[in-house]
């Protein structure tokens, strides 16, 4: 049987990380985007348009939390909703002009955290960390290692 000695320790070290990254991204966001924010507008300045729920998917929140996100991201006017032509049923996100200007920003600004959050870390420490986050993920279902 394992020792869950080292399960709760990774555990709580991964909820202090990810406080600390919120609360730094949090005093540096440009218009006071959340993160999910800014991965939703990244996600769509990449990939045009998206569905709720394929956009809930890539952040891993609910529809209905993405709803709500996408409604404050369009209150911004960082995306629109766009009705499928085919099937109207289907609402799909795009980012607009303003929300691609301030992907650059993002992209600037989280790579700057990003970097000071891993500094010295080496290549090896990243690939060893890449590996058993996937080895955690398949053990708990994920097809090929991704959330």
């Amino acid at each position: 049987m394992m020792d869950f000695y080292y399960f709760e320790k990774l555990e709580r070290m991964q909820r202090r990380i990810h406080r600390k990254f919120l609360s730094e991204w949090n005093a540096i966001s440009p218009m006071k985007l959340t993160i999910h924010q800014a991965i939703v507008l990244q996600t769509l300045a990449r990939g045009g348009l998206h569905t709720v729920t394929e956009l809930a998917d890539i952040v891993c929140i609910s529809c209905g939390g993405l709803t709500i996100l996408c409604d404050k991201l369009e209150e911004k006017g960082l995306v629109v909703r766009v009705r499928d032509e085919t099937d109207r049923r289907l609402v799909n996100m795009q980012i607009t002009d303003q929300g691609r200007k301030l992907v650059q920003s993002i992209v600037g600004l989280k790579g700057e955290l990003v970097e000071r959050m891993l500094d010295g870390l080496s290549t090896q420490d990243m690939s060893t960390l890449d590996s058993i986050y996937t080895k955690v993920l398949r053990n708990l279902g994920e097809q090929n290692g991704q959330a």
